[in-house]
């Protein structure tokens, strides 16, 4: 397919595109030869002189051809037209994977690789919890932007599975071959490539969508880079498979109204299919079936091939049903299996036991990515009754079975080939999303000055009494050099059952954690919580399972992430006085309140003060105060010297005078969505009826009797005004600016 060919009559040019800023016009032209050879795309999809970054507009041209083809190779040129302003094909140094971005100009998806993942250390897993996402890839990314944390994805469409991972950048994370894995990057206008130069919005985009328009992009971007030179730049397009389709597409957006990418020189070849294959299900010919005499199988004839068998093989019913093991997470396994008449030509695959209930369902013959290994199936070693297959280990937690097919003709490329389980097991792990906050205790006895750091509900596979999770501060859980100092027990805290004496409740092992000490010698088996006494910061949750006999003096052995706790130290409760209808703020000595840090906020609550600052903000939120009059308060700032912060908590305008609770939650590192994210009590705030409001006091016939010691600017006014001076009525006045030492009333 080439120039010449798109002048003819039977291939169809379409022209759309998304319009972007109010009043924006996109505008495409075809270039043609004097025979009607098609020499020239151009596409200026922003017209408007102030540009269009905010919502990037594009155009697109649709060609339709009159044959289906399935892959395409091939080159073509693509060039800017105006050389004071160069048109641009890269958006933030990641390609584009999408026809249809809602707003491609601050927030897309980009997809990083096919058969790839990424799962390092640079890519921390954040979710989710159970099925979702699972449904579509388009409902994992959905998944991924309702995250807080979220700005990558590991999408499965086989055994479909969604694994949602922050990155440390997203653009370009360290990536592992993954078959039938695709990693998608949740790019913002504020990431670190974004932010290089973000005048540079447009990008270059080639492929052949189906027949609804979606999918088979070939090109995404990048290879020409910003700034296009008129000479052009060479595209190649390597043989690339795509949907069943007619149609070709190209798609440009630029985000300057001088900003016009042309398209030349095409020379592309389309490929079409010659072959296709059916899978069929036919009755047997008869009810007769045949075992073979020297084998386990089971023959049966079929109709429609003419008496042609079906063979099945039967020796799964000579393997041991039942085995259940149970391995580490990210340790090497292997397994050994024994029945007779077993060969190398058979072929195992470990799959989820969530997505496949019994081996020979929906998903039997795709391995699961979450168990590394060798991808054929092949066993390592072995004869006629025994086989081995070695070199696994399992990056996640979770339940698994292997399903075997046996090699007796067995082509084993579809689910029912896998009909035999050899094994099941279960790799213990923990949930990468915990969160949980602890207070210093300031005394270390008696026991009811030592405020309990404990975890409960904490949630995970295969946890059980003994696990372990160690806080540390390090880039990365298992790279911390030695323990955190001050902490009890090296910040270890070993999980068990809670006892009746713990007035804990009913908690399983595993799902129990706990800072405290044995009662040894004297009485064993009896534990008393052990106060934290640090300073206040953010740790992480690293966690090791009992099976993996980590020792509690070596950071390196705890390398799962299971989330993170904050360690408060407030030494003395915020104490806010506010009048009624004046400005309101409350500020706290951010050295005696770690770590308390800019973009944290309060919210006011009902109630008196709780037993125990955590937990203690049960109260429902007051309306009627803060910079919205919801109840919140706004993000703390900190002063120059970073020694204060204050809340700003608005006005104090529909709220009746009284005693209330503010509540604190850690927002500059974490969602805090709901009321019951602010589960911290900080201090009381005092809302008080104003006895002194300027100018209004100025109307009253008030008797001078004494000068008072003032609280506010309104009681200083006030109190000149009834002395009869000019005071604050002159703001140029001494008397002002003496008033305006003291706080708004």
């Amino acid at each position: 397919l080439t120039g010449e060919d798109l002048g003819r009559p039977e291939i169809i040019l379409s022209w759309s595109s998304r319009s972007g800023p109010v009043e924006n016009i996109p505008q495409h032209q075809v270039k043609l030869h004097s025979n009607g050879t098609v020499l020239e795309l151009a596409f200026a999809p922003c017209n408007v002189t102030e540009g269009c970054g905010v919502s990037l507009p594009s155009t697109r041209v649709d060609i339709a051809v009159p044959f289906d083809f399935v892959a395409v190779r091939g080159y073509f040129l693509e060039y800017s037209l105006n050389a004071d302003d160069l048109a641009d094909d890269c958006r933030g140094g990641a390609r584009q994977t999408q026809w249809d971005e809602p707003n491609p100009a601050r927030s897309y998806f980009t997809e990083l690789g096919t058969g790839m993942s990424a799962e390092g250390l640079d890519c921390e897993r954040v979710g989710p919890e159970g099925d979702e996402g699972r449904e579509t890839v388009e409902a994992c990314k959905q998944a991924c932007r309702e995250n807080y944390f979220c700005n990558l994805i590991n999408y499965r469409e086989s055994a479909r599975n969604c694994d949602l991972r922050y990155c440390l950048n997203a653009s370009s994370p360290e990536l592992w071959d993954n078959p039938d894995v695709n990693v998608h990057a949740l790019i913002e206008a504020n990431d670190t490539d974004e932010l290089l130069d973000p005048t540079h919005d447009g990008y270059v985009m080639f492929g052949a969508p189906n027949a609804s328009g979606w999918g088979g992009i070939v090109y995404g971007g990048c290879q020409a880079g910003r700034e296009v030179p008129t000479s052009g730049v060479w595209i190649t397009i390597p043989e690339t498979a795509v949907p069943r389709t007619s149609t070709l597409r190209w798609q440009v957006a630029q985000s300057r109204h001088r900003e016009i990418m042309a398209i030349g020189e095409i020379f592309l070849e389309l490929l079409q299919p010659i072959a296709e294959e059916h899978t069929i299900v036919e009755p047997a010919a008869s009810k007769m079936v045949t075992m073979a005499p020297d084998r386990l199988e089971i023959v049966a004839s079929t109709a429609i091939y003419k008496g042609s068998l079906a063979v099945w093989d039967a020796r799964g019913f000579d393997i041991p049903s039942g085995r259940y093991e149970e391995y580490k997470l990210r340790s090497v396994f292997s397994f050994t299996v024994r029945a007779p008449f077993l060969q190398d030509a058979d072929r195992m695959r470990i799959v989820e036991s969530n997505d496949v209930a019994a081996c020979g369902d929906a998903y039997s013959s795709v391995a699961t990515l979450k168990v590394q290994g060798p991808t054929d199936g092949k066993r390592n070693m072995g004869g006629s009754s025994y086989s081995t297959w070695d070199g696994f280990a399992a990056m996640q937690p979770g339940s698994y079975r292997v399903c075997f097919c046996g090699g007796f003709g067995e082509c084993c490329n579809v689910d029912g080939a896998y009909a035999t389980e050899l094994l099941s097991f279960v790799v213990a792990g923990a949930s990468s999303d915990h969160y949980a906050v602890c207070e210093v205790s300031l005394k270390n006895w008696p026991l009811s000055e030592i405020k309990t750091c404990l975890i409960d509900g904490f949630r995970g596979v295969g946890t059980q009494s003994g696990d372990m999770l160690m806080l540390q501060t390090g880039d990365f859980c298992g790279t911390a050099t030695s323990p955190i100092p001050g902490l009890p027990n090296n910040g270890v805290m070993t999980s068990r059952a809670p006892a009746a004496r713990d007035l804990a409740g009913v908690h399983q092992g595993g799902t129990w954690f706990r800072f405290e000490n044995e009662n040894l010698p004297d009485d064993p088996g009896i534990f008393d919580p052990a106060p934290v006494m640090t300073d206040g910061f953010i740790a992480k949750l690293c966690w090791c399972s009992k099976l993996s006999n980590c020792n509690p003096n070596i950071p390196t052995d705890f390398t799962i992430l299971a989330g993170f706790m904050t360690i408060v130290r407030l030494e003395t409760d915020m104490n806010v006085t506010c009048f009624m209808r004046g400005p309101c703020s409350g500020d706290v000595q951010l050295a005696s309140a770690k770590p308390m840090t800019a973009g944290d906020q309060l919210v006011v609550k009902a109630g008196t003060r709780p037993l125990t600052r955590l937990g203690g903000c049960t109260g429902e939120v007051v309306p009627g105060v803060g910079p919205l009059l919801d109840g919140y308060s706004g993000r703390l700032t900190t002063s120059a010297d970073g020694l204060t912060g204050t809340y700003d908590l608005g006005q104090a305008a529909s709220i009746t005078t009284g005693e209330y609770r503010l509540c604190w939650c850690q927002a500059s590192t974490r969602p805090c969505n709901y009321p019951e994210d602010f589960n911290f009590d900080v201090g009381r705030l005092t809302l008080a009826a104003a006895n002194y409001v300027w100018p209004l006091c100025t109307l009253q016939d008030v008797i001078f009797t004494a000068w008072r010691e003032w609280q506010t600017f309104d009681d200083c006014c006030c109190n000149y005004n009834e002395a009869g001076a000019v005071g604050c009525k002159d703001e140029t006045s001494y008397t002002y600016k003496l008033c305006r030492e003291y706080p708004l009333r």
